[in-house]
């Protein structure tokens, strides 16, 4: 499968920088952003190679393959799969029809 199948939702960057910014495996105010690349530095007793998390955004879009491994890795995948409902209309694999609202 490839990475950009335009059948997969792609996820905005500020969620995604939010939810990494929450977790308490990152450093905090390590963020940094150049171009189209935020990075952030991991909490741990490794190799300096081994802590560092670097996210690249197309047109503010994180692909599916990444979103789906950062939340797995810290903790939000329940978020994100609300997140894709919400704001995508996917739902556990598929695309769903959007409820009317009343």
């Amino acid at each position: 499968m490839a990475i950009n199948n335009e059948h997969l939702p792609s996820v905005d960057i500020d969620f995604i920088i939010e939810n990494i910014s929450n977790s308490s495996k990152v450093i905090k105010n390590s963020k940094l952003a150049i171009g189209s690349t935020t990075t952030f530095m991991l909490e741990a007793n490794k190799a300096f190679h081994k802590r560092i998390i670097n996210i690249r955004s197309l047109n503010g879009q994180v692909n599916f393959m990444q979103a789906t491994a950062l939340a797995i890795n810290h903790g939000f995948m329940g978020a994100l799969l609300d997140w894709y409902r919400d704001n995508r209309d996917w739902n556990e694999g598929g695309y769903t029809t959007p409820k009317a609202k009343k």
